[in-house]
């Protein structure tokens, strides 16, 4: 089966999940620019070599992380705006798990993260545990999504493939 892509009006749950992902997304934006600004403090008192260099670093870095997050919040105001989420349906092409492993400076692994996904006729859904351990290649599926920020609102098994 081929894929099946159109848009239909979000109903009021979808509306306050991206809402609610909206403001969140807006105050964590806010909250790292103002650390990134605060970084640059004590540059007043502080003037040796490592702080001079440490601390524009340090801005520099939590200014960029703030802008993602200013274009994620920007994703979901153009959801809200446009009020459309996209259906998608077709056939399971294939699910992975993507495990993400960092190293502290000692060289310690930390915990690792895992992104579970779906793919549906070339579009990556990423999904939760629970629903990635209950699909498989194969089956048949509908997901909801928002189309800026990609927020999948709900997913649906039909039926298997043999």
């Amino acid at each position: 089966m081929s894929t099946v892509e159109r848009l239909i009006p979000l109903t009021e749950l979808d509306r306050e999940i991206l809402l609610a992902k909206k403001q969140q997304t807006l105050r964590f934006t806010i909250v790292k620019a103002v650390i990134a600004g605060a970084c640059l403090l004590p540059l007043i008192v502080f003037r040796s070599l490592y702080f001079l260099i440490a601390l524009p670093l340090a801005s520099f870095l939590l200014g960029a992380y703030a802008l993602a997050s200013l274009l994620q919040f920007l994703k979901f105001k153009e959801d809200l705006a446009q009020g459309q989420k996209r259906i998608i349906s077709g056939t399971i092409d294939a699910q992975n798990v993507d495990v993400v492993r960092r190293t502290d400076s000692d060289g310690v692994e930390e915990s690792a993260t895992y992104t579970f996904w779906v793919q549906v006729q070339g579009n990556k859904l990423t999904v939760t545990e629970d629903q990635y351990y209950q699909l498989k290649k194969g089956d048949q599926i509908e997901a909801e999504m928002a189309p800026a920020s990609e927020t999948l609102f709900r997913i649906n098994k039909f039926a298997e493939i043999s």
